[in-house]
């Protein structure tokens, strides 16, 4: 290569990354960048791309970029993975469906005939039993049972 030759480390939109040699060439009447890129055999291959198709362009020296396109050995790591470590984006034993869950609107039921308030019981969740039956709390509900519809809990 010449001795003024620019070495880059390219990054073309579609994440296509080149390392090699830079330059600029006319074909069709238009201009194009040119990258001779670099194969960890030590051979290069030439590609062509237009400027608007520049993610990052880094201009580096010779020896970097060979360093960059040297083939590496492929490292195998027989330990079992711990997969709570792993899932913890917090580090700190919390993870995003937790907080999620704890931000969750919960409901104030409020019973029509004592005026007992929990706010404990989570309205959204199918699986629980409701907490008021038409509108009364558990002791206040066995005392009216012949309340024929239901009453919708106070907000």
């Amino acid at each position: 290569m010449q001795s003024n030759t620019v070495w880059a480390h390219v990054e073309l939109m579609g994440h296509r990354r080149f390392l090699g040699p830079v330059d600029e060439v006319s074909i069709f009447g238009g201009k194009l960048g040119r990258v001779m890129h670099l194969l960890p055999s030590g051979e290069f291959q030439e590609h062509l791309f237009g400027s608007s198709s520049i993610y990052c362009l880094t201009i580096l020296d010779e020896e970097t970029i060979r360093h960059m396109a040297a083939p590496r050995p492929l490292v195998h790591n027989d330990e079992p993975v711990d997969a709570d470590a792993w899932m913890d984006p917090f580090e700190d034993g919390t993870h995003e469906a937790d907080e999620a869950a704890a931000a969750k609107p919960k409901r104030t039921y409020v019973c029509q005939s004592c005026g007992f308030a929990d706010e404990t019981v989570d309205p959204f969740n199918d699986e629980s039993e409701p907490p008021f039956l038409n509108g009364l709390c558990a002791a206040c509900a066995p005392a009216s049972e012949n309340q024929d519809e239901p009453t919708e809990p106070a907000l």
